[in-house]
């Protein structure tokens, strides 16, 4: 973030009484349980601009520190990822949470009227149809249906 959209965003966020942004991002992996091994995290702060990388590969239970309280703001694409992040961690979790990856799905929902996002469940729906009734390629003959045998 340049200094003058900094400035701007916190004079927006202070009336809600915050003072400081962090954008943070995550990299993980899932072992064959599906659980959450963290490799590393960065997170760079607003104003100011320091930026804190974490590379947990080699010691995941080293002791670090991300501030939570009521007056930051965290701010991730798909923030789902970061709270699982910190969980698995055994951190504890941000007041506030802004996730870029709602706002944009909201803001591409809203574009579209409903009429607009129907004709387009509409027009996948009976495409998919049409793919299924399609005669197999090549001029081969089509495959017989399949029998379920419980």
């Amino acid at each position: 973030m340049s200094a003058e959209i900094n400035s701007e965003v916190l004079t927006i966020l202070r009336p809600l009484g915050i003072t400081r942004v962090l954008t943070i991002d995550t990299e993980f992996r899932l072992d064959e349980n599906f659980r959450q091994h963290v490799v590393c995290i960065v997170a760079r702060e607003h104003p100011g601009g320091r930026t804190c990388r974490i590379w947990l590969d080699d010691d995941p239970r080293q002791a670090f520190q991300l501030p939570r309280d009521k007056t930051t703001l965290w701010v991730s694409y798909v923030a789902t990822a970061e709270l699982r992040s910190m969980l698995a961690l055994g951190h504890p979790l941000p007041d506030r949470v802004l996730d870029l990856y709602v706002e944009n799905r909201w803001l591409h929902n809203f574009q579209e009227s409903n009429d607009e996002r129907n004709q387009k469940k509409q027009e996948k729906f009976f495409g998919l149809l049409a793919t299924l009734r399609r005669p197999a390629v090549n001029g081969s003959a089509p495959r017989k249906r399949m029998k379920c045998v419980s």
